[in-house]
């Protein structure tokens, strides 16, 4: 299969394909974020990226 890994403040998001879309696991280091934004577009695969950056960045602001 393949796939993207993109780091992206201190977490890494792995980008794969989902039949005709796209998926994003949100990782940091050996923990799983639980929502992963995904695409049934196979266009969207920029969306889906921005849209998991944007989940990282409210995780960090409730956490400051």
């Amino acid at each position: 299969m393949t796939f993207e890994t993109i780091e992206y403040r201190g977490h890494q998001l792995v980008v794969r394909p989902k039949g005709q879309g796209w998926e994003v696991t949100i990782r940091k280091g050996v923990v799983e974020n639980a929502y992963r934004p995904s695409t049934t577009e196979q266009s969207g695969k920029d969306d889906v990226v921005a849209r998991a950056r944007r989940t990282v960045d409210n995780e960090l602001l409730r956490s400051a």
